[in-house]
């Protein structure tokens, strides 16, 4: 095939395929590369959820560990505690001491608005506590 020297006059058809050819290359070019973006970050993402599965899955191995461990010293507290040489008793009704409460002191720092000290003050409790 003789291809036209640049300058000469060539056939419409042949510029239009010659159009569809890099049109062509291009969008085939620019699908290689949107392929190998969707490959790397579907790799990407499945290695960051594998490693954070792992790291949950740590989690909760070490949780069931410390709960195990937590409900084993319970148990141990509560077998000292109800042994007869430890001399714990139960509370009983008549030696509960019954106190009124102090009024708050409000003499804080002059810095502190009394907004705030109202804020984070205690409710007024009416009923003497029981200790």
């Amino acid at each position: 095939m003789v291809l036209p020297s640049p300058g000469t006059a060539t056939n419409p058809l042949v510029q239009r395929l010659a159009q569809l050819h890099m049109v062509s290359s291009v969008l085939a070019g620019s699908l290689v590369v949107l392929t190998l973006l969707t490959y790397g970050t579907s790799v990407y993402l499945s290695r960051q959820l594998n490693q954070t599965n792992q790291r949950l899955s740590r989690l909760q191995r070490n949780e069931q560990q410390l709960t195990k461990a937590n409900e084993v010293l319970k148990n141990h507290l509560a077998r000292q505690v109800g042994g007869e040489e430890m001399g714990f008793q139960p509370p009983q009704p008549d030696s509960v001491i019954f106190l009124k409460p102090t009024p708050q002191a409000t003499a804080l720092s002059p810095a502190v608005p009394a907004a705030a000290i109202s804020r984070f003050a205690l409710p007024k409790v009416d009923v003497p506590l029981g200790y």
